[in-house]
Order: C-alpha cells, then sequence, then structure tokens
C-alpha cells in the first residue's frame, strides 16, 4: 500500500497553500492533526473534502464545551522582577517539591536560580511551596461541566472579541480564552521590556504564538527560542513557520530539519539540530508493552485487529505484554473495557506457536510515542484506523522501515537511527543551548 504517501504530499501541498494565505492568530491557527483540533478539522474540510465538516463541527462543539469546566485562569506568585532568561513551560503539582523540575529540559529550579519559569499550571492543588524564580498562571478547571462558567467565559471571549459578533464566533474555544487571557497576564505583570531570551518547548499553539507576537511588538531585542520536544507526528503540520513563529527551533534530527524546511515552510538559519533535552536511551519503557490510545471510538476493530495481529505473529494471547492506558484516560470506561477485552483475546492455532519476542511493542491509534520505541531497537506493531494521516511515511523519514500487514496493522523498523529523534544514554545539557 503506497497510495497514502502521495495522499500526504498533496495535503502538505495544499496546507502550506492555506497557511500561506491565512495568518491569523484565532481559533483556527492552531493545526494539529494528533489531537483533532478544530484548526485542522477547518482544513481539512474546506481543502480536502467536504466529508470533514461533521468532524470539525464536533470538534468546535467540543471546544465550545470545554468553557464550562475553566472555572478561572490566574497568576500566582506574581513578581514584577528583572530577568534576562525566562522559560515558558507546562507544569503539575508531580513536578514540584521544594523546587520546580522541568520535564522538558530536565533541569531544577533550584540549580538555576537566574532563569525565571512561567509555568502554566494545569493540577487544581497548588504546590505547597513555590521557589522565588517561578509564576504560575493557574488554569482552574473542574471535573464537572458548570453552566455558569460557560456563559462566564463567553462573555469574557466577546469582551476579548472587542464586541465584534464575527470575531467572537470564530473563537469560541479555550484555546482563544486562554491565550487572550495570557496575553493580558503578560502585559500587566511581567517586565517584557527587560527580557533577552524565551525559551519554551514550542508547540505551535495559538498561546505561544501569541506571546511571541507580543514579545515581538514590545522588545525587537527579545530572542525567542523554540524546541521541538517531541517525537513527530506522522505529518507534523502544527510547527509551520510564520510571522508568529521563533527566532530559532531547536529540532533534534536531520529528517525533521528536512521535513520542515521542505513542508513546513522554515528558513534554514531559524533551525538547529540538537541531541533531546527530554529523552534519553531507556528500552524498557517501551518492550514487551502494549499502549493504548487517547481517543478509543471503536472497541470492536481495535479488538479484531489485535486478535488478526497475534495471528501473524503466532502469540496464543496477549497476557505476557504489559497494558499501558493514556495517562488523562486511566478512569474511561472504554479505556478500562477495551482493557479487560485485550485479556480475554486468544488463538487455537495448529501451527507453532512462538514464545513472546521482548523486542516488540504493540500501539493503538496514533502516538508519537513509536518513534520514541523506534529509537530505542524494538519493533513497533501499530494498529492504525486514520492511514490517511496517522501512518508514518518512510519517504519523509528516511530510515524507516515500513510494512503494511494487512489493513489497519502496520509494522515499523529503523534502518538507520537518529530517523525521527536523536537521544543519547544520557540527556543533552541546557547549557548548550546558546543564549546572548
Amino acid at each position: 500500500m503506497t497510495f497514502f504517501k502521495q495522499e500526504q504530499k498533496s495535503f502538505l501541498k495544499n496546507f502550506n497553500y492555506y497557511k500561506k494565505k491565512k495568518d491569523n492568530l484565532d481559533s483556527f491557527n492552531y493545526c494539529s492533526l494528533i489531537a483533532n483540533t478544530a484548526g485542522a478539522e477547518y482544513f481539512k474540510a474546506r481543502y480536502i473534502s467536504f466529508i470533514y465538516i461533521f468532524n470539525f463541527i464536533r470538534a468546535y462543539i467540543k471546544e465550545i464545551l470545554s468553557l464550562g469546566f475553566i472555572e478561572n485562569i490566574k497568576i500566582v506568585n506574581s513578581k514584577k522582577e528583572k530577568f534576562k532568561n525566562t522559560i515558558i513551560t507546562w507544569g503539575f503539582k508531580s513536578d514540584f517539591k521544594n523546587f520546580f523540575h522541568d520535564k522538558y529540559f530536565n533541569i531544577q529550579s533550584n540549580k538555576k536560580k537566574k532563569l525565571q519559569w512561567i509555568i502554566l499550571y494545569m493540577s487544581q492543588i497548588l504546590p505547597n511551596k513555590i521557589p522565588k524564580n517561578i509564576i504560575l498562571i493557574h488554569l482552574k478547571k473542574k471535573k464537572r461541566f458548570n453552566l455558569f462558567f460557560l456563559f462566564k467565559n463567553l462573555l469574557l471571549i466577546f469582551k476579548y472579541s472587542n464586541k465584534d459578533i464575527t470575531i467572537f464566533l470564530k473563537n469560541l474555544t479555550s484555546q482563544f480564552l486562554l491565550s487572550t487571557s495570557l496575553e493580558n497576564i503578560f502585559k500587566k505583570h511581567i517586565k517584557i521590556q527587560f527580557v533577552k531570551n524565551i525559551i519554551m518547548p514550542y508547540e505551535g499553539q495559538l498561546f505561544q504564538k501569541r506571546l511571541i507576537s507580543l514579545f515581538k511588538k514590545n522588545n525587537e531585542k527579545t530572542k525567542i527560542i523554540g524546541y521541538d520536544h517531541t517525537a513527530p507526528q506522522p505529518i507534523p503540520i502544527n510547527l509551520f513557520y510564520d510571522n508568529n513563529s521563533p527566532d530559532k527551533l531547536l529540532l533534534t534530527s536531520k529528517n525533521k530539519y528536512i521535513f520542515h524546511r521542505k513542508y513546513l515552510n522554515w528558513p534554514k538559519d531559524k533551525l538547529k539540530i540538537n541531541s533531546s533535552f527530554r529523552f534519553k536511551i531507556d528500552p524498557d519503557n517501551f518492550k514487551g508493552k502494549i499502549f493504548l490510545p487517547y481517543v478509543i471510538e471503536n472497541l470492536s476493530i481495535y479488538e479484531e485487529k489485535l486478535y488478526r495481529l497475534l495471528k501473524h505473529l503466532r502469540l496464543k494471547d496477549l497476557s505476557k505484554f504489559e497494558i499501558k492506558s493514556h495517562p488523562a484516560k486511566l478512569n474511561s470506561y472504554n479505556n478500562n473495557k477495551l482493557l479487560k477485552r485485550i485479556r480475554l483475546i486468544k488463538i487455537s492455532s495448529k501451527k507453532k506457536i512462538h514464545a513472546l519476542n521482548n523486542r516488540i511493542t504493540i500501539f493503538l491509534g496514533q502516538t508519537t510515542a513509536i518513534p520514541l520505541a523506534l529509537e530505542n531497537g524494538l519493533i513497533c506493531y501499530n494498529i492504525c484506523l486514520d492511514e490517511k494521516f496517522g501512518i508514518y511515511n518512510s519517504e519523509f523519514w528516511k530510515g524507516l522501515k515500513f510494512k503494511e500487514i494487512e489493513q489497519n496493522i502496520y509494522e515499523y523498523k529503523l534502518s538507520k537511527k537518529n530517523t525521527f529523534i536523536k537521544i543519547k544514554k544520557k540527556f543533552n545539557k541546557f547549557e548548550n543551548i546558546k543564549l546572548n
């Protein structure tokens, strides 16, 4: 099966045309295929096929409803101190002890006291101790939908839209609420004019681009350094280069560099290849495991395809695999139901049953964990229901061996290390980032 390769190239050509025409910092700016964002679904519906209109409507309704879970967005531990170097990142309560551990760069706040962290804090309970060089911006959410929160946030968006109904209708999303709230917080509480370097784990999210725009307008001398911290998505269109992108983007493989140059509009002088600050070689994280997807829409297909994969591998059952649920879906009904069904899958065969090769990893759905497992020397099997956008293309990622076992079941191997992401036995050092 090679049809998807040409379809992906055609998709990228259309996406380039679309993004070069549309550079507005609205709710459709952030396009992530792996997260099924409203921006990505809007593009697919407009430029690929009208059949995606239903996906777009669903994604947009989901975004509107997400406003009913956000209680408020407020700054914690505000201090108007002068820091030359600032990291804008995400954090959870588990990242705090007496210091903050930045998992993206693998550094600790108590050892980098001249660095300021501005953290989009995602947990509901605040840390017991917040270090002096840290500012939290608390995205306080509730587990249950609240109609009052919905209307309050809709009014805020209407206000942020300058009471323009057209702008308002385009921005009924938590992304727009978050990005505009952050912009206002930065204007009020952060000494923008003194910041020489901004460093961020960069995903091309709307709030990141709006903050980059804010800094560029208010301090032309500020250098914005983005770090592409993940192993790549099959088609990482979320990292498309535009006027609100970082001044320098740190990448973790030559293949990423080529892809960004050829398909994502990046000038070569704005890209730099580094080994990963976030990941290191650790095959035990992956081997002998089954990884469940974030979204489970069809349990029966996953169950059927796992049975077919068992027959291909000549394994009796999956009992020797450790099943790993997505961290955000541990209590999901579909997640737990699929987990139980997997344990019941068995085959009876007259052919010789093989012993489990512990160099095997199985992934359900789309995930950037596949490249990491491959770079750790493992063989990956992927049950992917989205063949057009979820398959890794060996023409984009040189050194990848791809094999279709049957429809929706694929085998990946590497013939060349550092195809996706350059990882070593030790993390790259933060000091290797050259700051002004």
